[in-house]
Parts: C-alpha cells; sequence; structure tokens
C-alpha cells in the first residue's frame, strides 16, 4: 500500500476483544498507564501469588490499547503475538505494509527492519504491544525503539530476565476485594439477589480474574446467586488437581471444572469436552476458525466418522459457542487468524485429565486438522502465523506423540510454511532440527529422514548457500544408493537433486555428467516417455546452454517439446514451458526466423516460463484461471443460524454417559483422521531468471 493510501490512525496484527463488564482495576492495574508517556516501556508480568498467570496481563494490555486508540494519542497501534521469533518477524513486516512504507517481494526479516526503522524516525505516536513474550532473545536486534513511540510487554516470565534501565516492571496480581467487588456488581447489575454473598465469594476465588469470570458464566447460565454458587465451589475443591500450586491454578482448576460440567449438559451435548480437549493443545493466543470446522475436529468432537459436513460443523460451532458462554474460550469472529482463544490455564488444567491414550488421540487429531485446514500458498502471513504457532504448541504439549508411527505430515507442512513466507534462516534451523529429531526417533535411514534433509538443503538453496546444500543432497544419494540400490526410484530422484543442485551452483561440467548418466537409468528403467526422464532431458539441455554448447542443448529442447506435445498435449503448461525454452535457445543461436514462430505459439498460451533447471519430482499443477480469487474460508465466529439453537435436535450428539469423569469419550469414538501421505515438499521451477515472454517478442 503506498503512504499516500494510508488512513490515519492504522492498526496491525489482531487485537484481542475486551472481556465482559471489563475493568480498568484503578488500584492494581491501568494506575500506571496515566504514566505510561512517549518513549516509554512497560512490561507487564506476574504477580508473586499469580504464579503461571490468570491474572489479566493481557487484558490490561488490551484495555490500555483501547484506550490509547480510542483517545486518538496513537496514530499506530501494533498487536504482536510475541511467542517466537518468527511470529515477531511475521507481525512487524505486516506493520510496515500497514504504514505504506513496504517494498515489493521484501523477505519478512528485511521487512521488520524497515519497520523498525520506520519507528525510529516517524514523528507520529505510536504504541506496539507484545503480548506473551517467551524469551528475550526472540528480539534480539527487534527492539522497537523510537522518540514517539509507546511500548507494553506482557510475559511469564520473571522479572530478572526482563528488568532494563528502560522498562518499568509492573507486577499483576489478583484484584483487589474492591475491584473484585465491583466486577460482580457489574455482572449482576439486573439481579441484586444474585450478588448476596458477593465479597465471601471473591475471597473464596482469591480475587482471581479469570476465576471470577468463569465463576460468573456459570451463574449467569444456570441463575445461581453468590451463596449457590460458594457451596458448589468448596463441594468440588475436595475432587479436583489442580495443575499448579499458586493460588491462580488452585482457584482456575475447581472453576473451570464447573464450567465445562454445564457447557457438555447444553446442546449438543457432550461436545464440549472433546472441543476443549482439541483446543488445550493447540496455541492458547488464538486458534484459526478453519480448525475446529475441518473434518478431523468434526469427526474427532462428534466421535461420528462419516457425519455430513453441514451438520459436524454446525455441531462443532455449537460446542465452542457454549464454551464460550461459559467462559472457557473467547471467540473473537472478526479474526480468521486467531477465532479461539483459551487461557493457558485452562489448557493445563485439561491436559492434567488426559490419559496417554486419550492425549494421543487429540494430538493426532488436532494434528490432522491443522493440516487439513492450513490454507494452501500461505497467503495470508498472519494466518500461517497462527498455523505454526498451532504447530508448535501441540509439538510442545505432546513429546514424541507426532512422531509415532513416523512423522506426522503437518510437521513437514510447517517447516513448508517458512519456506513460503521466506523465513529462510529459520527454515533452516527448523529443517535441521527436524532432520536431527528424525535420526534419532526414526532412524537415519528412513523416509522421513531423507525428506528432512532433502528440504534442508533447498532451504539452503534458497539462501544462496549452495556449498551447503551440495554436500546434503550428495549424502542422501550416498545414503540411498546403499539402502535401497542404484536403479531404486528414491535413488534416481536423488541422483537429479544432485545434478540440479551442480546446475545451480555453476558446477556445469559435474551437472552434466550426472544428467547424463541419469537419462540413461531413467529411460531404461522408467521409459523414455516418463515425466522424470523429460524433466532430466530439459535440465541437461539447459546445462548445455549454460556452459556454450548450444548445439548440443537445441536438439534436446527440440526432443523435449516434441515429446511433451505428443505425451501431455499441445496446450500443457510443461509443454509451453518446454516451447518457450526452445524458442530461447534458438534465440540464443542467433536463429531468430525459428524463435519467433514458437514464442508467438507459447505466448499465446501465457506460459509458467522455465528458464533454470527444475527440480526433478516438481510438476506443476493445473494452473488457475486469470484473476481467480482465493476460496474465502469458513469462519467460525459468523452467526450459527437457527440450528444452533440450543434444543435444535439437528445439531443434538449422543450424550457423554452419566457420570463419565472429563476425557471419557462416547462409546464408538471415531479414532483419527486418516494422515495424509507424506509428500516432500519440492522446489518447483524458476520463472524468474529471465524476461518474460512477451517482453522478447517485442524486442525481436
Amino acid at each position: 500500500m503506498p503512504a499516500e493510501w494510508v488512513t490515519w490512525p492504522a492498526r496491525a496484527g489482531v487485537v484481542p476483544p475486551l472481556a465482559d463488564c471489563y475493568t480498568p482495576r484503578p488500584e492494581s492495574g491501568l494506575g500506571y498507564a496515566r504514566r505510561l508517556d512517549p518513549g516509554e516501556t512497560t512490561v507487564l508480568i506476574n504477580g508473586d501469588e499469580a504464579g503461571t498467570g490468570g491474572s489479566g496481563k493481557t487484558q490490561l494490555a488490551v484495555g490500555l490499547a483501547y484506550a490509547l486508540w480510542q483517545g486518538r494519542a496513537v496514530d499506530l497501534l501494533v498487536w504482536v503475538t510475541a511467542s517466537s521469533r518468527e511470529a515477531v518477524l511475521t507481525a512487524f513486516a505486516e506493520a510496515i505494509g500497514a504504514v505504506g512504507a513496504a517494498a515489493a517481494d521484501e523477505d519478512p526479516e528485511a521487512g521488520a527492519a524497515r519497520f523498525l526503522a520506520w519507528l525510529a524516525e516517524t514523528s507520529r505516536p505510536w504504541l506496539v504491544v507484545l503480548d506473551d513474550l517467551a524469551d528475550p532473545a526472540d528480539l534480539d536486534g527487534l527492539w522497537p525503539q523510537g522518540d514517539s513511540g509507546r511500548m507494553v510487554i506482557t510475559s511469564g516470565l520473571p522479572a530478572a530476565t526482563l528488568s532494563a534501565p528502560d522498562r518499568r516492571i509492573v507486577p499483576v496480581g489478583a484484584l483487589t476485594r474492591r475491584e473484585a467487588l465491583s466486577y460482580l456488581s457489574a455482572r449482576f447489575n439486573n439481579d441484586p439477589d444474585q450478588r448476596l454473598g458477593a465479597l465471601d465469594l471473591a475471597e473464596d476465588l482469591r480475587c482471581v480474574p479469570l476465576g471470577l469470570a468463569q465463576a460468573t458464566a456459570v451463574m449467569t447460565d444456570r441463575g445461581l446467586t453468590c451463596r449457590d454458587y460458594r457451596a458448589r465451589f468448596a463441594e468440588r475443591r475436595q475432587h479436583v488437581t489442580p495443575a499448579g500450586t499458586d493460588d491462580n491454578s488452585s482457584t482456575v482448576a475447581v472453576t473451570w471444572s464447573l464450567c465445562i460440567d454445564r457447557a457438555d449438559q447444553l446442546t449438543p451435548a457432550g461436545l464440549a469436552w472433546p472441543a476443549l480437549a482439541l483446543a488445550s493443545l493447540l496455541d492458547p493466543a488464538g486458534i484459526p476458525g478453519p480448525v475446529f470446522v475441518s473434518r478431523a475436529a468434526w469427526d474427532y468432537i462428534t466421535g461420528h466418522r462419516g457425519t455430513p459436513a453441514p451438520a459436524g460443523q454446525d455441531q462443532v460451532r455449537a460446542a465452542v459457542h457454549n464454551l464460550a458462554h461459559l467462559g472457557l474460550v473467547t471467540i473473537d469472529p472478526a479474526s480468521t487468524a486467531r477465532t479461539v482463544q483459551v487461557h493457558s490455564l485452562v489448557q493445563a488444567a485439561i491436559r492434567t485429565y488426559l490419559s496417554a491414550a486419550e492425549l494421543d488421540q487429540v494430538a493426532k487429531a488436532a494434528a490432522d486438522a491443522l493440516l487439513e485446514a492450513w490454507p494452501a500458498g500461505d497467503a495470508e502471513p498472519l494466518v500461517s502465523q497462527a498455523f505454526r504457532d498451532g504447530t508448535a504448541r501441540l509439538r510442545d504439549y505432546t513429546g514424541e506423540t507426532l512422531w509415532t508411527p513416523e512423522a506426522h505430515q503437518v510437521l513437514f507442512r510447517a517447516g513448508q510454511s517458512l519456506d513460503n513466507v521466506k523465513l529462510t534462516r529459520l527454515a533452516i534451523a527448523y529443517w535441521q532440527a527436524l532432520g536431527d529429531t528424525s535420526s534419532r526417533i526414526l532412524g537415519t535411514s528412513h523416509a522421513h529422514t531423507f525428506a528432512a534433509r532433502d528440504n534442508l538443503a533447498a532451504a539452503h538453496e534458497k539462501a544462496g548457500r549452495q556449498a551447503d546444500a551440495i554436500p546434503l543432497y550428495e549424502r542422501t544419494l550416498q545414503e540411498r544408493e546403499w539402502a535401497a540400490g542404484a536403479e531404486h526410484a528414491s535413488t534416481l530422484a536423488a541422483r537429479g537433486q544432485v545434478g540440479h543442485a551442480y546446475l545451480m551452483a555453476g558446477r556445469l561440467d559435474d551437472g552434466i555428467t550426472v544428467f547424463q548418466r541419469l537419462i540413461k537409468d531413467q529411460e531404461r528403467l522408467l521409459g523414455p516417455d516418463h515425466a522424470d526422464t523429460l524433466t532430466a532431458r530439459g535440465n541437461l539441455a539447459y546445462a548445455y546452454r549454460t556452459a556454450g554448447r548450444i548445439k548440443d542443448a537445441i536438439p534436446l529442447y527440440k526432443r523435449t517439446l516434441d515429446d511433451r506435445e505428443r505425451v501431455q498435449s499441445p496446450d500443457h503448461p510443461d509443454t509451453l514451458t518446454a516451447r518457450g525454452n526452445l524458442a530461447y535457445a534458438y534465440r540464443t543461436a542467433g536463429r531468430i526466423k525459428d524463435a519467433i514462430p514458437l514464442y508467438k505459439r507459447t505466448l499465446d498460451g501465457d506460459p509458467p516460463l522455465q528458464a533454470h533447471p527444475r527440480r526433478p519430482g516438481a510438476r506443476p499443477g493445473p494452473r488457475p484461471p486469470r484473476h481467480a480469487h482465493r476460496a474465502r474460508q469458513p469462519r467460525l465466529g459468523l452467526p450459527l443460524g437457527a440450528a444452533a439453537e440450543r434444543g435444535d435436535p439437528a445439531v443434538r450428539a449422543q450424550p457423554r454417559g452419566a457420570g463419565a469423569r472429563p476425557g471419557t469419550r462416547p462409546s464408538g469414538h471415531a479414532g483419527r483422521a486418516r494422515q495424509p501421505r507424506l509428500r516432500v515438499p519440492q522446489r518447483g521451477p524458476d520463472r524468474g531468471c529471465d524476461s518474460t515472454v512477451r517482453a522478447r517478442v517485442r524486442r525481436l
């Protein structure tokens, strides 16, 4: 977006919604906000009694952000879910676009650097919120600075790891008794009788904000008074095991269990628990809505394979809305990237109730759902980041579950996403770690270990580090020859990758030698018309032309074109590419009269031009129509319609058996959805090394 098109004030990132009956906490919270002047940084951490969270740090940051935004105190508001370095880079790269200073085809690291420079130089007032900072090292070289800016950080880390001379550390604990009483009064302002015993209830809940929110959700739904809820709270406390030893964990362990009991009774009965179990293994900062309405998710949540799409999706939507109604999740209908949020304390409490078998089942359902819902191409960086965050949390929470019996494909999809969004250095680190893990768990000769290494090599190539890529390809070739034999299909593919790497590194003679042998083997083993044989022949032609052996290149280009026209049809994208390559070879040889007719025919087909060699195995799929628009993802937060109303039999599921503890699945529950077959991500042809066909025709 050009700078002149920007409408100020501007926002970037997904700001969570404010909670119902939000209070600014003048005694324990936003009193400090009046002193948050430009150039200052405030860090919100857990108070001594807060332990692992639940004290409302994020809500305080949201309240401050909205107060400054609505008061027109800032021209730019940037909200960053700072769970990893890649998340920060992605958010900053998006923010530079929001202020109209982005550069075309810029990778996120360059965009983030440009954004930090803009913050340092601008006179416009800005606020950057880094929510849930996981590691200060993730901000090395990425700290926003500028005289016009304010920064707020929330984190569960101890003060010592975040202290600095220019940062104000603010411990956030429970509400004061007066604030808790004010909150309860606001929640029950229409029914004074419900407020009877409010102060005693606040003390029972230790004034924990999350506990108060969950308690009032149950009371509102059931019409309970504070005294009624106190009795239920005291009875339930004797039977639950907190996920932690701090006050907040102890309180939330009771309140969430009362919430889930009620949510599971609402129509569709019995589905709230599996929906919450699924959410407990994903990113607490936000789960994309399409994950919940994927077939893998609704098969798991409903326990019935083969449920028709509208019915299954409606049941899941109703179950998730029931969770929101009872205060167990938050739904942000305005966000596709982070539609459903669930507090990490609630997640931890849920996971204590999952047996090893149940954890395995939920984990694989969650992985299948992520993989199914993940948008192809990663066109929207914030959405892709949310999917990668969900995969990272799933991996953290489940240990080696996703490696049984072999690597789940979602692990490869996360790395491919890093490649797609041009986070090249982080992709290299990811593929290296994935390969090391695969070697340790599955063995050095497993197909997934080879796949991870090949992707690592491709990431090195993308970064221009050919010297690092080639030894990896050569190692894979050697190990495949040893394990499968020189004539196995996987060995032939590995040899093609080595040849391709040689060509990209400028080692033309080595590349020519490899492809000459490869073509002979493929013609003998696969046949002269096999797609891999045609690709190798085109790559050898490219090597000849690049090496100046144009007389050797032209016959190969011509044979490749003839074969593709015969095998794949004259209008196939691969045929159009082959025709363009032959035309370019003729032009290089000075045979302009032979080149022009081919260029014209190619121009009519608008081909995907391949001037560099194609990586073996990478084949373009059917081309989309011009100006095709991306299919819109289903939005979980949209109104559910009549089918979602409580009591409608259209969304009623089988109830859980009486007395079943949390974590018990209905009988006959379907297992995880079938895992898709592993497809090793391959880099497609590089079509940008020369000008377009249209421009070539004009020059001729």
